[in-house]
């Protein structure tokens, strides 16, 4: 399969095409059968290369042909072993679905090989996979043309966080949050960071579009805050740092049209200077009429600053070249290529202009996995290999034309190759600005974030911090993309927040308008995790200071937090609130400290563990959890108390009952499969025969129905269930089943059906009566504040005719109750927010 692919896609008169290596390839059927296909003719690209010139290979050559062959057989188990595991995704196809799987020819790119080398080195970690997002399955059905062993790997590929990428994110946020409050995002998405769960797919982003914008409101406030005597720079910065270009492009618009003897941009150059006042017309101008300036900047006058040169040209896509040169010609008055061709010189000219002719293969094509390796192989012949010097026009060839996706792949099919990686093997055989830009291009296809966090790092390591333009350049550039991917991957690598660095390097009016860029991102866990230490400090607790900053804050960041605290203090956090805090207080405030799969985790190993078997707990955590979620919440039992889940479960129930928990915790639920009309008519019969067609009930088929399949598969089979017989589902359960057995099957009915009515009715029973179940009020409002918690309220309004906060204030006391109260405030909040983004996207649109 292997030497398939690398025979497919050769030209006709290449060196393979003359010896007569076929470009087609066996191609597998979809059932999974793919690796029992062999090619006829297994020839590698070198010795096909040294054949065709007439060369005979040498020993070491001998040694790399060795390798390839090597390299084949590898790839083929790999494919074998990926084939045979992911047979069932091609199950759970549609059949258009199959016939544009089965279609095209497309091969296996290089890192998707890679990642299955990984996976058979340590099986286990390709079960741990999250379920792939929902927006490759709706909006992009090309990635439908791998056939079905590449369809996990193409879905986890790292994609540059170009401006198109971001319009598809924002497209898929608009379509979930549209409809926020069914169990679909429930169903197909992770919830929170999970350990080991990484899709380099869902960038964080940059700068949102502010909710409800009113240019009209911000043109007025910005003329009030430049007229008479004096600028009012705190409210210049709190509007041009917090709207994206789009909304300051309005604000212009209507700011020219109110005070038409004034101009935005005009009015504020006028009004500030320094560092300060070229950012603030930085984010007033187009952001490729800004790196068009860069460019210009960078080489008028005496010398020529090639760092900016090579960062801006370098790292650009195709899209992005042809703008700024558009916008260089109508401002300059002369092309971009004609002032770098004046100012560089050799071979590094070469390149830049290459680049600059904006020729390179685009992000979308798919990656010919044959041309990776004759361009890895030619790079080897023209530096390594060559006994003499250098061919540079085979590297300005590769590195100006190729998307930044093949030179990704690229870099994996050189090491595999030589003995030096590529960058090092670009520093020995090239030197000078020609080897900087090479080298920046390359590191920019593997990893533009971290770039980019490394360019930040070398502006602000200078204790006076003279290198301003690269902090604005950068910033400005990418508020909109990647900033808030660019300042976690500069805590990584450098460990410190991007935002402390910028507060010890900046101050004044620049640092509050570098920090309006990240908005709501502006979190420095070590200020917080000083907050929560001066709290506990001295005599008595700051308990308002310790809500104010745990409700503030995400789960992910309230993480970042107490890993800064116990970085800080060598202390570990969740014991120094335990020591200081008490009661329901105590508890809340620990459970928001908690991944939401340990809380799950300590809550079912509380209900074990107690005196009898808090039943209601075991059912509402694992009926209520897709596959994913259960498996992270094994893990998180496994670590945490050494113990397996399953045999404390079996220890601890009986019956039906004991099988049915068993099955969710040892049953995958297949969390991809998507609603299919024949699918869930079959399993609906499966029920109707298992219950009601029947005189007594076959346990084991509703057992198998209700742990295996997806929830929206579910959902349309009890629809059609209904529809079948004289009874809902729910009704069934009911009249079929009964003890616990009964209320499990009612409560994965309930949460597939409705999660939101049934996570109300949970908190009104946890209240309901003399007395408050507050250890079920903390689980429900923690794991759910941050997913649907706003939903939910309103439901509960609707069912029992009181708002959820009253029942709270009724039912709570003291900073116990003035948290929850935060919690859902916060809530709201987050909900509202992701509305008004909805509306501002569709309108754009």
């Amino acid at each position: 399969m292997a030497a398939a692919a690398m025979g497919a896609g050769v030209a006709q008169g290449s060196p393979l095409a003359s010896i007569g290596v076929s470009g087609a390839s066996d191609r597998p059927s979809a059932q999974g059968n793919a690796a029992t296909a062999q090619p006829s003719v297994r020839v590698n690209v070198i010795q096909a290369h040294q054949l065709s010139v007439g060369h005979h290979p040498s020993h070491n050559q001998q040694n790399l042909v060795k390798g390839f062959d090597d390299l084949s057989r590898r790839f083929e188990k790999q494919l074998e072993l990926r084939c045979n595991h992911h047979a069932h995704i091609v199950r759970a196809l549609t059949n258009q679905q199959r016939q544009i799987v089965e279609m095209p020819k497309h091969l296996h790119t290089l890192a998707q090989m890679d990642a299955e080398a990984a996976a058979l080195e340590d099986p286990e970690a390709m079960h741990e996979r999250a379920p792939p997002r929902m927006d490759v399955y709706n909006e992009d059905l090309a990635r439908f043309r791998h056939y079905h062993a590449t369809v996990l790997d193409t879905l986890h590929q790292p994609l540059a966080p170009d401006a198109r990428h971001i319009q598809k994110m924002q497209a898929y946020q608009a379509d979930q949050l549209n409809k926020h409050r069914g169990p679909e995002v429930e169903d197909w998405m992770p919830h929170h960071d999970q350990d080991g769960y990484t899709d380099q797919r869902a960038v964080l982003g940059g700068l949102r579009p502010m909710r409800n914008h009113d240019p009209l409101l911000d043109a007025k406030a910005l003329r009030r805050a430049m007229r008479g005597l004096g600028t009012e720079e705190r409210v210049l910065s709190g509007i041009i740092g917090s709207r994206v270009f789009s909304q300051r492009r309005a604000v212009t618009q209507a700011f020219e049209t109110m005070y038409r003897k004034h101009k935005l941009y005009d009015d504020v150059q006028s009004e500030t200077s320094g560092t300060y006042g070229r950012m603030l017309l930085a984010l007033l101008t187009d952001p490729h009429e800004f790196l068009a300036e860069c460019l210009h900047n960078s080489m008028k006058g005496l010398g020529t600053d090639d760092e900016i040169l090579m960062e801006t040209l370098c790292t650009q896509s195709n899209f992005s070249v042809r703008r700024i040169k558009e916008h260089y010609e109508t401002r300059y008055e002369i092309p971009l290529e004609h002032h770098v061709q004046a100012d560089t010189s050799g071979h590094y000219r070469q390149l830049l202009l290459a680049i600059c002719k904006a020729e390179r293969t685009d992000e979308d094509t798919v990656v010919d996995v044959a041309k990776v390796k004759e361009d890895a192989y030619a790079l080897l012949m023209a530096g390594e290999a060559k006994r003499l010097g250098t061919d540079e026009s085979v590297f300005i060839e590769i590195f100006a034309h190729r998307s930044f996706a093949h030179l990704r792949l690229l870099a994996l099919a050189y090491a595999k190759l030589d003995d030096f990686d590529i960058e090092k093997a670009i520093s020995r055989e090239t030197s000078g600005h020609f080897c900087k830009a090479l080298l920046t291009t390359m590191r920019a296809a593997k990893d533009s974030i971290a770039l980019h966090a490394d360019i930040l790092e070398r502006a602000l390591a200078d204790v006076m911090f003279k290198d301003h333009d690269t902090l604005i350049r950068v910033l400005v550039s990418r508020s909109e993309i990647d900033l808030y991917d660019i300042a976690q991957a500069f805590h990584e690598r450098h460990g410190q927040t991007l935002l402390s660095r910028i507060r010890q390097r900046t101050g004044g009016n620049l640092r509050n308008l570098i920090l309006e860029l990240f908005g709501d991102e502006q979190f420095d866990p070590y200020i917080e995790a000083k907050k929560l230490n001066k709290a506990m400090t001295g005599f008595g607790v700051n308990k308002s200071r310790i809500n104010q900053v745990v409700s503030s804050r995400s789960s992910r960041q309230r993480r970042h937090i107490r890993e800064a605290y116990e970085s800080n203090y060598n202390r570990s956090l969740l014991m120094d609130l335990k020591s200081e805090l008490a009661g329901d207080h105590r508890d809340l405030v620990l459970s928001l400290f908690m991944l939401p799969e340990e809380l799950a985790a300590s809550e079912l190993r509380r209900a074990i563990k107690r005196l009898g078997t808090d039943d209601e707990t075991l059912i509402d955590i694992l009926c209520s959890r897709t596959g994913w979620e259960i498996k992270l919440l094994k893990r998180a039992y496994r670590s945490m108390y050494g113990g397996d889940i399953v045999t404390e479960v079996q220890n601890d129930t009986m019956g039906d009952y004991q099988d049915l928990l068993v099955a969710l915790l040892l049953t995958e639920r297949e969390d991809r499969e998507k609603p299919n009309e024949e699918k869930a008519r079959e399993l609906a019969s499966r029920l109707f025969r298992a219950g009601e067609d029947v005189v007594g009930t076959d346990e084991e088929e509703i057992i198998d129905v209700m742990t295996r399949h997806s929830f929206p598969l579910l959902r349309q089979t009890f629809d059609i269930y209904a529809r079948m017989c004289n009874y809902d589902i729910e009704q069934s359960i009911k009249r079929e089943c009964s003890f616990h057995f009964k209320k499990a099957l009612v409560a994965i009915v309930q949460v597939i059906r409705a999660p939101t009515v049934y996570f109300a009715s949970q908190l009104h029973r946890a209240m309901k009566g003399i007395g408050t179940t507050d250890r079920n009020l903390i689980r429900i409002v923690v794991s759910r504040v941050e997913i649907d918690m706003a939903a939910i309220e309103t439901e509960y309004f609707k069912q029992y005719g009181e708002t959820l906060e009253r029942a709270i204030t009724s039912e709570t006391s003291g900073n116990y109750r003035r948290l929850l109260l935060k919690l859902l405030d916060r809530a709201r909040e987050t909900a509202r927010h992701g509305q008004a983004e909805v509306t501002h996207i569709l309108a754009g649109q």
